[in-house]
């Protein structure tokens, strides 16, 4: 036999138990090595780390231990500096070999026990048969259960048997409804199994925590077995001790008369928690008559087990769902984030008829140049915050933001058939916003900014285009390109708010508006109908926006000098007007030099 059983203990406290096979290597934590109580494989031989590195008092190669092949144990003690003390024999001195029978006894330092075990007679344990259900699995997981214990067939035994049925009824509906189900969990277990203490002990990498623990006045509370855990967490099953069977070996059982734990599964099947609970050594008997330990028993809090899972996975997902609706409340509306929780499904990609919108701020690198990067960072986040609240006052998503620019859109995930129209809102009282963003930072800016707006309407492919780590939302297609471009294309004709054609036809009369040109923008060939939307500070906008339609009229037929001459006088009221400007710089080229080939349609010259 290679194997052995060790367990070892701090003070009576016992923090680890495994059964290993081959040699073993027992010391002191190296530099870059991991806290105590970490096995390290290295080859053929594997090293227990059972002190920290600080704690001299136990070197750092201090003991090797194999089973030989007539089934004793054979300790060497590496050291070249301590020895070794062998309970109930002889120390083992520096360099020296014991060959000893199990069980044996071993004290290292100030205040640790090793205890060699025969692994067949180390625990006194017993398990259920079957691994314990994981929270949410299907009927196909189930498996037949035989439990030879039952309660007495008697009118006692049938009233015990309905007593515990509606306590466990209760469990599971606590778990489904609040939150302090730990508690009474350790509470339910105590009473439904007999115990006199209670615990929840949850899992954090390597350690374990009570986060929740019951015990009566009177009832001492002992250590937890390190060994009854591990059993737990390596086979997922729920393990008892049978009363006088359980074994005195381990000093953390000392005053026990009987402990079970079951394991509390995730919904994928890891073993995060354990539910534990004793029975203590003259306490249990003189509070009652205690019979011993059955699998009834061991079933019993594995069902209460089941029901702190179950309560336990419900937290996950509000926190989950929590973090869910924090995340899409900074894209959505709150209704609509809320409607998405419980609609996931409508964030895959699919065809959408929607409006897309880009917003930037004109003379950003001016003005970030002049006022440093600290206050720009005040500035930006004031200014795209007023343009968000924009967005979502008027039900739209937040796409995006990309430096200076913000990105939104109407239509999905949620279907708006007036979506150009709300886009449009959105955009004028964004434009109405910039007198007071001025206004607010007049004294550190010195000088206003402005916006250039694009909206463009049309079919896109929209969905979650980001990954599990960093959620984004938006489109895809040729209409997010276009209302780039539209963006772009207010600067080359002095303007705040430009629409494409398809969004002008969806806007109807109450929306004033002029038609700008049609135009070829940088990287989409087909050409594309642009419309001004006059807003914000736009002194006698309707005869301005007529005048203009009609010189456009006659540039369009050819009638260069007419528009020139129309395109003058209206100047010459308002010099101000900025596509005014440009076409009758275009009427004027075209008198001088000719139309061009793609007449009336105009190339842009840039993004």
């Amino acid at each position: 036999m290679s194997v052995f059983f060790l367990q070892v203990f701090e003070g009576t406290r016992n923090v680890y138990g495994d059964e290993l096979e081959g040699a073993l290597e027992i010391g002191r934590q190296q530099p870059n090595e991991p806290a105590p109580f970490e096995l390290l494989e290295n080859g053929t031989i594997r090293k227990l780390i059972i002190a920290p590195l600080e704690e001299r008092t136990v070197a750092r190669r201090q003991l090797l231990a194999r089973m030989r092949d007539d089934d004793r144990l054979e300790l060497t003690n590496l050291s070249n500096v301590s020895s070794v003390a062998l309970v109930g024999g002889e120390s083992i001195v520096p360099g020296a070999t014991a060959v000893v029978m199990l069980p044996a006894r071993v004290k290292l330092g100030a205040n640790l026990e090793l205890l060699f075990e025969d692994p067949g007679e180390s625990a006194g344990l017993n398990s259920l048969a079957v691994a314990t259900l994981r929270p949410g699995c299907s009927l196909d997981d189930l498996e037949v259960l035989h439990v030879e214990e039952s309660f007495p067939q008697t009118e006692k035994g049938s009233e015990d048997l309905i007593r515990s049925l509606e306590l466990m009824m209760d469990v599971f509906q606590m778990a489904s409804t609040s939150n302090d189900f730990y508690a009474r969990a350790c509470k339910a277990a105590t009473d439904l199994v007999g115990l006199d203490t209670g615990r929840v002990l949850l899992r954090e990498g390597d350690r374990w925590s009570t986060i929740e623990q019951f015990a009566p006045s009177g009832a001492s509370v002992a250590p937890v077995s390190r060994y009854v855990v591990d059993q737990v967490l390596k086979h997922s099953k729920t393990f008892w001790s049978s009363g006088a069977n359980i074994k005195r070996t381990s000093e953390s059982l000392g005053n026990v008369q009987s402990v079970v734990a079951a394991p509390i599964l995730s919904s994928k099947g890891d073993v995060g928690g354990i539910l534990y609970g004793e029975r203590i050594l003259g306490y249990s008997a003189a509070r009652r008559q205690i019979t011993e330990m059955t699998q009834l028993h061991a079933l019993l809090l594995e069902l209460v087990a089941c029901a702190v899972a179950s309560g336990l996975a419900r937290l996950q997902g509000e926190d989950a769902a929590r973090r869910l609706r924090l995340q899409f409340e900074q894209f959505f509306t709150p209704t609509l984030a809320r409607h998405l929780e419980s609609h996931p499904d409508m964030l895959n990609g699919r065809d959408a008829d929607v409006s897309v919108l880009f917003a930037d701020i004109r003379g950003f690198s001016r003005i970030a140049e002049k006022i440093g990067a600290a206050r720009t960072f005040d500035w930006i986040n004031d200014v795209m915050g007023t343009l968000s609240e924009c967005v979502l006052k008027h039900n739209g998503v937040l796409v995006d933001y990309i430096g200076d620019e913000l990105m939104a859109m109407w239509g999905a995930p949620e279907q708006q058939p007036d979506h150009a129209r709300l886009a449009c809102q959105a955009a004028i009282e964004m434009i109405e916003q910039i007198p007071l963003l001025n206004e607010r930072w007049a004294a550190i800016l010195e000088e206003p900014f402005d916006l250039g707006i694009g909206i463009s309407s049309g079919p896109v492919r929209a969905g979650n285009m980001g990954s599990h780590r960093k959620f984004k939302y938006g489109p895809l297609g040729t209409t997010v390109n276009l209302a780039s471009r539209v963006q772009g294309a207010t600067k080359y004709f002095k303007s705040r708010l430009i629409v494409t054609g398809p969004t002008a036809e969806a806007l109807g009369e109450d929306f004033m508006m002029r038609r700008l040109a049609n135009v070829r923008v940088v990287n989409i060939e087909q050409p594309v109908s642009l419309y001004e939307l006059p807003c914000g500070d736009f002194p006698n906008a309707p005869k301005i926006s007529e005048d203009y339609e009609t010189a456009l009229d006659s540039f369009e037929r050819g009638n260069f000098l007419g528009a020139a001459q129309m395109l003058t006088t209206l100047l010459a009221t308002d010099g101000a007007d900025g596509p005014s400007v440009i076409l009758l710089s275009r009427a004027v080229d075209a008198m001088l030099a000719g139309a061009d080939p793609d007449h009336p349609v105009w190339q842009l010259p840039g993004k």
